[in-house]
């Protein structure tokens, strides 16, 4: 199945910049008690990646499998929308004519 460099690399920065604010999550549960205020230390970068892997806030509609295929879909989201032939159809076609 085809796919698009953007995407791959958009996720592969999502995902480093994810496992960095879960790894300071970690560091922090060491010092604090309560889980979620610690998720008020995150970056806004941070924030975004949590939000963009757990298929939350703007992503959640990019995500959705009712959307074209995009840029902010994961891999897992971009292997369930194709699952749709009539979706699969629609992205080949337009992957044909960005090529």
């Amino acid at each position: 199945m085809p796919d698009w460099t953007e995407r791959l690399a958009y996720q592969k920065k999502q995902k480093k910049i994810y496992e960095a604010a879960i790894l300071k999550k970690k560091e922090a549960s060491k010092f604090r008690r309560i889980k979620k205020e610690q998720e008020k230390f995150w970056t806004p970068e941070e924030k975004d990646a949590v939000d963009y892997k757990l298929g939350r806030s703007q992503y959640a509609y990019y995500q959705d499998p009712s959307t074209p295929p995009n840029i902010f879909d994961r891999r897992q989201t971009l292997l369930l929308k194709m699952q749709d032939w009539h979706v699969q159809e629609k992205y080949l076609n337009s992957f044909q004519k960005h090529n």
